[in-house]
C-alpha cells in the first residue's frame, strides 16, 4: 500500500512539473530562436552597409592614376572600411582588444603600423569610422569631392556605426538572468522527479512479474522513452547557449564570415584601384537609336557586336549541316541493311533515293518525309514505311542565305559609320 501511494504521488508531482516546465520552456526557446535570427539578420544589414560604403566612396572621389597620393588615399579608405567592419564582427565575438584579435587583422593585411595602439580601446571600430569621415574631410578641402558628397558618405558611416555597434546587444536582448536560472531549474527538477516516478514504477513491474520483466519487450521500451525524454528536454534547454551568438567558428551552425569577409575584401581592392569599363570614358560621333530595344549609344558598337553573334551562329550551322550529313548516310546504311536488299532493281531504287535525299540535304531544301515502300524484294506485298527525314534537322538554305544577307548588311553598315 505503501509503495502504491508512493508512486501515485510521485506520478501525480511528475505530471505537474511536467507541464509546468513545458510552459515555460516553450516560451524560452522561442525567445532564443527569435534572438539568433535577429542577429543573423543585422549582419545581413552590416554587409549591406558596408558594400554601400564603398560604393559611396569610390563613385563620389575621383580616379586619377597620374596622382599617386590620391589614389593612395582612395587605398587607405579601402582598408579602413574593412577594418572597421572585420572590427564590429570581433566586438561581436569578444575578442576586439585581444592579441588574438589583432592577429587576426595583421593575418588580413587591413592593420598597418600604428593604427591598433592609436584605436581606442573598448570602441575601436568607432574610432576607425572617425578616421574615415577625417580623410573625407581632408578630400573636400582638397578640391577632390563637393560637401554634398562628403555629406552622404558621413551618413554611410553613420549606418555602419549604428549597424557595427548594435550586432550582438547583449545589453537588451538576452534573456534575463533570473529567467533563464528558472527554465534551468523546473528542466532540472522535472527530470529528477519523472526519472523517479519511472523507477517505482520500473521495481513493481519487477517485483509483479518476480524478475522476468527482462525479458519483456514493454521494459525496453520503457528505458528507451525514458532516456529520449531526458536528452530532449536537457538540449531544448542548451539551445540558449547554442544560439546565442552566431558569430563563432561553428561552421554548421555561426555565419560563414570567412566567405563572406573574402568577398567584401575582394570587392574593396577592386574599387580602390578604380578600373572602370572602355564604355566609361568612350566618346562617340553620333547619337544612335534604333527604336527597337534598350541599346542607345555607338553604332558602331552594336554592329560589331552583331556581326559577331552573326559569324558565331553561322559556323554552328555549318557544323550542324555536316552532322546531319553524316547521319543521314548511316541512317540510310542501317536502312539498307535492314531491309535485305538483293536485287538490283531494288539496289538502283535505294541509291536514287540516297541521292535525292544527299542533294536535298545539300540544298537546304524542305521536304516533307515521304513515304517508301516496296523495298523488301521477296514480299511486295509486306510494305515498310520508312520515314527517314524524321531524323535529319538541319537549317534550310534559306535561313542560311537569309543570315548571310544580314552579316553582309551589318558589315555594309560598318563601313559607312
Amino acid at each position: 500500500m505503501l509503495s502504491f501511494l508512493s508512486k501515485q504521488t510521485v506520478q501525480e508531482g511528475a505530471q505537474k512539473f511536467r507541464f509546468l516546465a513545458a510552459f515555460i520552456l516553450g516560451g524560452f526557446v522561442l525567445s532564443s530562436v527569435k534572438i539568433w535570427t535577429t542577429r543573423r539578420m543585422r549582419y545581413r544589414s552590416l554587409n549591406g552597409k558596408t558594400r554601400t560604403l564603398l560604393v559611396m566612396l569610390f563613385s563620389l572621389i575621383p580616379t586619377d592614376i597620374e596622382d599617386h597620393q590620391l589614389m593612395y588615399e582612395r587605398s587607405v579608405l579601402a582598408r579602413w572600411t574593412i577594418l572597421g567592419y572585420e572590427l564590429s564582427i570581433l566586438e561581436a565575438r569578444g575578442q576586439m582588444d585581444t592579441e588574438d584579435g589583432r592577429d587576426y587583422l595583421e593575418a588580413l593585411n587591413v592593420l598597418r603600423a600604428d593604427e591598433w595602439e592609436m584605436m581606442t580601446e573598448g570602441d575601436r571600430m568607432t574610432t576607425v569610422w572617425m578616421w574615415i569621415n577625417r580623410k573625407a574631410k581632408r578630400l573636400q578641402m582638397s578640391g577632390y569631392i563637393d560637401n554634398h558628397d562628403l555629406a552622404s558618405i558621413s551618413q554611410c558611416v553613420t549606418y555602419m556605426r549604428d549597424n557595427g555597434m548594435n550586432l550582438v546587444a547583449t545589453l537588451y536582448e538576452d534573456n534575463p538572468l533570473p529567467y533563464v536560472y528558472i527554465c534551468a531549474m523546473l528542466v532540472n527538477i522535472n527530470l529528477l522527479i519523472q526519472t523517479i516516478a519511472d523507477g517505482l514504477q520500473w521495481g513493481i513491474w519487477w517485483n509483479d512479474s518476480n524478475g522476468a520483466i527482462y525479458i519483456q519487450l514493454r521494459m525496453y521500451i520503457a528505458i528507451f522513452m525514458q532516456v529520449a525524454y531526458t536528452i530532449i528536454f536537457a538540449r531544448l534547454f542548451d539551445l540558449c547557449s547554442a544560439l546565442h551568438n552566431p558569430f563563432g567558428p561553428r561552421d554548421f551552425l555561426d555565419l560563414p564570415h570567412n566567405a563572406v569577409g573574402s568577398q567584401l575584401r575582394k570587392l574593396a581592392k577592386q574599387m580602390a584601384m578604380g578600373e572602370l569599363p572602355s564604355t566609361m570614358n568612350k566618346q562617340i560621333s553620333k547619337y544612335h537609336d534604333s527604336g527597337k530595344s534598350m541599346v542607345v549609344g555607338d553604332e558602331e558598337d552594336n554592329l560589331q557586336t552583331s556581326l559577331r553573334r552573326m559569324n558565331k551562329r553561322l559556323a554552328g550551322l555549318k557544323k550542324d549541316t555536316s552532322t546531319s550529313l553524316f547521319n543521314t548516310k548511316s541512317t540510310l546504311k542501317e536502312l539498307k541493311a535492314a531491309s535485305g536488299i538483293t536485287s538490283s532493281k531494288s539496289k538502283i531504287r535505294l541509291r536514287k533515293v540516297t541521292n535525292k535525299i544527299l542533294l536535298g540535304r545539300a540544298l537546304g531544301k524542305k521536304s516533307e518525309p515521304k513515304t517508301f515502300v516496296g523495298l523488301d524484294p521477296i514480299s511486295e506485298s509486306k510494305s515498310k514505311t520508312i520515314s527517314i527525314l524524321d531524323t535529319m534537322k538541319t537549317p534550310t538554305r534559306s535561313n542560311t542565305t537569309e543570315i548571310k544577307d544580314t552579316a553582309g548588311k551589318i558589315k555594309k553598315s560598318k563601313s559607312l559609320v
